[in-house]
């Protein structure tokens, strides 16, 4: 009996221990847990994820509530507007803002006067995004454009205006600026060459720089003549004086040959004579005007003419510019002189004969000084033309005997190169400098 008991007790003291483990287990559990609990609840507190978490019902709330009210579905959320709850979710709000469609360039003609002439208008308007409201037109620059509370400008002078269009929304000023032009009208090649009288020797800014060895070019460029496709320029000053470099050149074609000469852009363009063609055998009875070794004044010629040797005055980087040479052909000289001496229509250029090139300017006086074609008489510079007086002749406008002379390519003389321009530039005129500047025509 006392055995049994004895058993009995153990057995419950045994079940009564085992208890006792597992509720101390569990209670250290639940201890672990409000431990990780408290970690939790404190980590969400210092990263203010239950104020965000309110914070968006809210928001939710709010844009629900702006859901029901705008028929339109746009919802305002802070200072921002969105056009759904997605959008509001993707962080993706409605642009709001003013914007004036248009760039404006208006062309007055020389002598308009805003008071007494047809104006001369163009009209800007203004898109509102998301917005509503009254624009405000107003300009800058009154003095130059002008514009009344519809976006119509109006021009008064050349120069250049700010307008700005402005409206007000929910206390909040919205603004768009964007700038008008007024300006004279483009002039292209066949607006020079209808009128080239009025444009000849008129500064343009080319903008290739030269070393200039006159007083008078200040490194500018002349309007030198136009046909109906391109515009001729030449530089005004005369450039550093001295013979033409030919020794050792050799050309960059056979200018001997038909398909030789038109690789020269100036021969191509009709702007020399090819009848100066050695291969045309019997029609030059000077053999001067053959280009061989033993006779120099065609490879000086040739050297005038090459437009890789003057290529410095027609960059590739210039948008601007076809091709330059050394100087003006004679044919180019002689379409300037009838075109600028309206009385000296009579003076056409020949044909090569039995005295050589033709020179129908070689009396004294027949160049005078004091124009773009002559501005010195101190001062001679080269032509892109052969002459008979000798094995080395080149023509030359001589300033101290005021026409066109032959003198010996060895001989000392200045280079005042030509550049053509391209068929898509167009002049337009800057009060400001008073010259032209070049422009590039807009498709």
């Amino acid at each position: 009996m006392l055995k049994e008991n004895l058993n009995h007790t153990s057995h419950f003291a045994h079940h009564t221990s085992n208890k006792g483990i597992t509720l101390i287990a569990l209670i250290i559990t639940i201890i672990v847990m409000l431990i990780l609990v408290a970690v939790t609840i404190t980590t969400a507190i210092n990263a203010g994820l239950f104020e965000k978490a309110g914070q968006a019902v809210g928001d939710m709330q709010n844009a629900i509530n702006y859901e029901q009210k705008l028929a339109d579905g746009r919802i305002k959320i802070g200072d921002k507007w969105y056009a759904s709850i997605d959008d509001y979710l993707n962080n993706n709000p409605i642009e709001q803002g003013i914007t004036i469609e248009e760039t404006l360039k208006l062309e007055i003609e020389e002598g308009y006067d805003v008071a007494t002439s047809t104006p001369v208008t163009g009209r800007l308007t203004a898109t509102l995004n998301e917005i509503e409201g009254t624009v405000t037109w107003a300009s800058g620059k009154e003095e130059v454009a002008k514009v009344d509370q519809t976006g119509l400008v109006t021009a008064v002078a050349v120069g250049k205006a700010e307008i700005t269009a402005k409206v007000v929304f929910e206390g909040e000023t919205y603004e768009d600026k964007c700038t008008v032009t007024v300006e004279e009208p483009k002039i292209t090649a066949s607006d020079v060459y209808s009128d080239l009288p009025t444009y000849l020797g008129q500064t343009v800014n080319y903008g290739v720089t030269y070393t200039d060895a006159s007083s008078y070019g200040n490194g500018k460029w002349e309007l030198f003549y136009a046909d109906g496709s391109h515009i001729y320029l030449i530089t005004k000053g005369h450039l550093a004086t001295g013979a033409l470099s030919i020794t050792g050149y050799n050309g960059t074609s056979d200018f001997t040959a038909e398909n030789g000469l038109d690789n020269y852009p100036a021969v191509a363009a009709g702007l020399f004579n090819k009848t100066y063609d050695p291969t045309a055998a019997g029609t030059e009875a000077d053999p001067y005007l053959k280009y061989s070794s033993s006779y120099d004044n065609m490879k000086a010629t040739q050297y005038l003419l090459d437009s890789t040797v003057w290529a410095t005055y027609a960059p590739e980087s210039n948008e601007f510019a076809d091709w330059a040479i050394g100087a003006p052909t004679f044919e180019l000289f002689v379409k300037s002189y009838n075109a600028y001496y309206t009385d000296k229509t009579d003076v056409e250029l020949s044909t090569p004969s039995g005295n050589g090139y033709a020179n129908p300017l070689s009396g004294s006086n027949s160049v005078p000084t004091g124009t773009y074609l002559n501005h010195s008489s101190s001062t001679h510079y080269w032509l892109a033309c052969p002459c008979s007086d000798a094995n080395y002749g080149v023509r030359y406008v001589d300033g101290a005997y005021a026409g066109v002379n032959g003198i010996s390519y060895r001989s000392r003389s200045a280079f005042r190169p030509v550049v053509c321009l391209k068929s898509n530039v167009s002049l337009s005129w800057n009060s400001e400098t008073s010259q032209f500047d070049i422009n590039l025509i807009e498709e």
